[in-house]
């Protein structure tokens, strides 16, 4: 399976599918539970960082704030 890390990845990968399949994802790290997603996608900023988990997100005002940020899609 191809690694899937932007939404230009994602929307390559979704391409083929039918529209009816449910959003699931990984409650945790080892993909030992998973859930259906139940809130509406949103656009928002998260903290740059390497991390992976227990990203910060944040309302940066300014565009020198925006800068130190990545703009993401968030789910659940």
């Amino acid at each position: 399976m191809a690694k899937i890390q932007t939404v230009g990845d994602l929307k390559k990968f979704l391409n083929d599918l039918p529209d009816h399949l449910p959003l699931i994802y990984s409650h945790d790290d080892e993909g030992n539970e998973f859930q259906k997603v139940i809130y509406s996608a949103d656009i928002r900023y998260i903290e740059k960082t390497d991390k992976y988990r227990s990203l910060e997100i944040v309302d940066p005002k300014t565009e020198e704030e925006k800068a130190n940020c990545e703009k993401c899609v968030l789910i659940n």
